[in-house]
């Protein structure tokens, strides 16, 4: 897709266009700072040295030709008697009316509010008040989104610590109303105490505001980026070396600085001094970082992270960088060059020469164009006109696309087998040509497509490798010719192809080997298509709940391998970084669509584990039980909300369906914990039939309760009925004994009953059945030691037999003397013997 440059203005439709012009183009004075309304109508500039400032001065586009009385424009004076008044920074606003507003936030704390009325360049000053509570504060930097006004606070050292010296700043809010009849301001919060200097910038797509350090920050610090989400009252810290550290949750007080830095203390000295060289927000959400190397990648409000390109630093440091990203475009300007680069490849798509040294963005949240300012006027980045082909589009670039993917995923196959420390790149490949498997697999694409376009070639080379390749080739694309129409759908149509895309990526991903790039790009699709992966989810494992209320599932023990399989990373660094495994991405995406059938999987799970792999096996997957990943994913329980009951009602049944004694014991205390008694029943006898052990837990847990309250009394002769066989009536006494709560009253000749003791009635049913069943095995055993035929009789002995043939005489009469009764003499059969 090619992009123009089309110029929307040159000023000659604002009011002081050609003293704006001259401005722009340093024709006198220097311009500080420039801003831009997102609409494009109103125009601020600052004026000054770098060592005091001028003049604010403002430009508007005429609206009304028509117009006969003179404008009125929004220019004061930045000096004062005692000095020169830094301004902070200036918001352009909108009220619920469509009204323009303008925010003038000055150093000292003092903000104006100025409004324009419709139709006219007439500004009017509405209302003027205090942001700080001190006379001595300073504000550093300052945000808003029209709704909430947020900025860094500088506040007098209180002692000559170096330290707190440093983190002598803190960020304050104030609730913000812009209404017709003037500016209704809220009372200060604290976020943060204790903070060295931060700049921020809210996003008004994701209502997130990032704190990005500043360069007076400490080095120990100054890798740590704040993203605060203030809906959720949320504070995330992430580092550009190291992606998400941790989020919590704020106090009502505010939180300070090094109670939230100590959480990561360990951490770091791995981020290091992290030199930052410019941000710019983007319209997913995102923050979009520049580092000294030349990295460049966009933070999300989640602290997590993506990488998007890395640039010569050389070429990219030496000038001011602009940046800007709509949807999937990100533009960049530097040494008069814009480009434009796909966000989600990172891949160049165009180069435009300008004749501007400098730019700047307008902001795009709005929707429309890329947009930016520039010394000649108003100029819009736009999709060149002409006619659109998505098939020839696919045919033409499918070959490119292909062929790049290949050696991308060669280089990182060998990158990791690799002994050496040089980077291997997709030029160095071809260039080399060392590695001959993709330059084959390049060619028979090649042959694939050419026969895919033109029909009876006849026979091909490597037409054996293409036979046996040709099914893998045909998913890679008709998944290439997805995205291309996904690329350029219209919105009717975007729904579906992202489905299909979805569930054709979740395919692929699970009947191939999951490392941790593929497992970091299965955790984006979940991130970004919820829903589009749960149906895929449901698609790929053919997942279906039968009449019985039990599931089912159609996948083969390679998918349900790489389903429950960990990859090589550990829980602990899954949980700093935000990748989760991908069972944990489906049990996240059950509890969220179709939380009822979380328990089924985990217990479906289970069986296929039980019938694939030997419960011996070191390799085995599921080394941590799989009922403790399905409960890693619940949210935390906390007083007072709403959601606790529903995740306290899922962690027992996901306890339950693991039938582990300790996990079944775990579910009947949250039972407990809840007082739901019928359900404390209900569990203990289905949980009693797994074995006799567990029974005798369970009966003696819940006779300690029994013992404690009275809460179980209504269901005492179904918990009766639960007592083990081998249990006495000693032992149940015991048990009472040791937990029945002990009694403060004195000791009084008729003492007043108290109604939360156990009563002897209560219990009378237990031992006597008790003492029965005692009685019943010792009768048992009674009778077996007085049975008459103690000890039982010997047996008859019969006359062996042996069944032998003699042929000698003499052998054959000494057998026979042998086996007869021992009746006669030794003499005799010496005498018969002889004869």
């Amino acid at each position: 897709m090619e992009f123009v440059t089309e110029q929307i203005s040159d000023f000659t439709d604002f009011t002081r266009g050609k003293q704006l012009a001259d401005l722009l183009q340093h024709q006198y004075g220097v311009v500080l700072k420039i801003w831009v309304s997102g609409d494009g109508k109103h125009i601020a500039l600052c004026i000054g040295t770098k060592e005091r400032y001028g003049e604010l001065l403002t430009f508007d586009r005429i609206c009304n030709s028509g117009l006969l009385q003179p404008p009125t424009y929004l220019d004061r004076s930045l000096q004062q008697p005692s000095g020169s008044v830094g301004l902070a920074d200036l918001f352009y606003l909108q009220d619920r009316n469509g009204f323009q507003w303008a925010a003038l936030v000055l150093q000292n704390g003092r903000v104006e509010f100025w409004k324009c009325k419709d139709g006219m360049s007439t500004w009017e000053l509405m209302h003027t008040c205090e942001l700080c509570n001190s006379l001595r504060g300073r504000v550093t930097s300052v945000c808003t989104n029209g709704t909430i006004i947020v900025w860094c606070e500088e506040r007098p050292a209180t002692s000559t610590n170096s330290v707190s010296s440093v983190c002598r700043y803190c960020i304050c809010k104030r609730s913000l109303e812009l209404s017709q009849y003037g500016v209704i301001l809220g009372g200060l919060k604290i976020v943060l105490h204790d903070c060295p200097s931060y700049r921020l910038f809210f996003n008004v797509a994701s209502e997130g505001v990032f704190m990005v350090p500043a360069a007076s920050a400490p080095g120990t610090v100054s890798g740590l980026l704040l993203i605060w989400l203030p809906k959720e009252d949320i504070l995330s810290v992430s580092a550009p070396s190291h992606g998400l550290i941790h989020s919590q949750k704020l106090t009502l007080g505010g939180s300070d600085f090094k109670t939230v830095v100590l959480r990561s203390i360990g951490l770091l000295s791995f981020t290091g001094i992290h030199e930052i060289h410019n941000v710019a927000l983007s319209s997913c959400g995102g923050l979009l970082l520049m580092d000294k190397s030349g990295r460049l990648s966009i933070v999300y409000p989640t602290g997590t992270q993506t990488q998007i390109c890395h640039l010569e630093a050389s070429k990219a440091l030496g000038t001011k960088v602009s940046m800007q990203a709509l949807d999937s475009l990100l533009a960049l300007f530097f040494d008069r060059v814009l480009y434009l680069v796909n966000l989600n490849t990172g891949k160049l798509v165009q180069k435009i020469v300008l004749t501007v040294d400098e730019l700047i963005f307008l902001d795009c949240f709005g929707g429309g164009d890329i947009s930016f300012l520039g010394k000649n006027g108003i100029y819009m980045v736009k999709r060149a006109t002409g006619p659109k082909n998505y098939g020839q589009h696919y045919v033409n670039n499918a070959e490119l696309s292909l062929e790049e993917m290949i050696f991308e995923e060669a280089c990182s196959y060998y990158q990791r087998r690799s002994l050496s420390g040089t980077r291997l790149t997709v030029e160095k490949l071809k260039k080399e040509g060392t590695f001959q498997a993709p330059i084959m697999l390049s060619t028979v694409l090649q042959n694939y497509l050419k026969h895919k376009r033109v029909k009876g070639l006849g026979q091909e080379p490597c037409s054996k490798l293409l036979s046996i390749m040709v099914d893998e080739l045909q998913s890679y694309s008709s998944l290439e010719e997805l995205k291309s129409c996904v690329v350029n759908a219209n919105e009717s149509d975007i729904t579906s192809f992202c489905e299909e895309l979805v569930d054709q990526e979740l395919g692929r991903l699970l009947r191939s080997d999951i490392d941790r790039g593929n497992l970091v790009y299965l955790n984006m699709i979940f991130c970004t298509f919820p829903r589009e992966a749960w149906e895929a989810v449901k698609s790929n494992l053919q997942l279906q709940s039968n009449g019985a209320g039990s599931l089912s599932a159609r996948a083969t023990s390679d998918v349900w391998k790489t389903v429950v399989g960990q990859g090589d990373i550990a829980s602990q660094e899954s949980l700093v970084n935000g990748v989760f495994p991908v069972f944990e991405l489906i049990c996240h995406s059950l509890y969220r669509f179709r939380p009822k059938w979380l328990p089924k999987f985990v217990t479906l799970t289970q069986q296929h584990i039980c019938g694939s792999w030997n419960y011996g096996s070191k390799d085995r997957p599921d080394r941590i039980p799989l009922y403790k990943r399905a409960l890693s994913v619940l949210p935390k329980r906390e007083y007072n909300s709403t959601t606790t009951l529903e995740v306290s009602e899922m962690e027992v049944e996901l306890l339950l369906c693991s039938q582990r004694p300790k996990a079944v014991m775990q579910a009947i205390k949250i039972l407990i914990d809840l007082k739901k008694w019928s359900r404390v029943i209900e569990v203990a006898q289905t949980c009693s039939q797994i074995s006799p052990l567990l029974r005798k837990d369970i009966f003696t847990f819940l006779l300690t309760e029994v013992s404690q309250h009275r809460n179980l009394d209504n269901y005492s002769d179904q918990l009766w009925a639960l007592c083990p066989e081998d249990m006495s009536a000693p032992e149940i006494i015991n048990i009472v004994l040791k937990n029945i709560p002990s009694s403060n009253q004195p000791l009084l000749p008729f003492p007043v009953r108290n109604e939360d003791q156990l009563s002897i009635g209560l219990l009378s049913p237990l031992l006597i059945a008790a003492f029965k069943q005692r009685s019943m095995l010792c009768d048992q055993y009674a009778a077996t030691l007085e049975s008459p035929s103690f000890p039982p009789p010997t047996p008859p002995r019969d006359h062996c037999i042996i069944p032998r043939t003699c042929t000698e005489p003499a052998l054959h009469v000494l057998i026979q003397q042998e086996i007869l009764p021992r009746t006669t003499s030794l003499p005799d059969i010496k005498t018969d013997s002889a004869l």
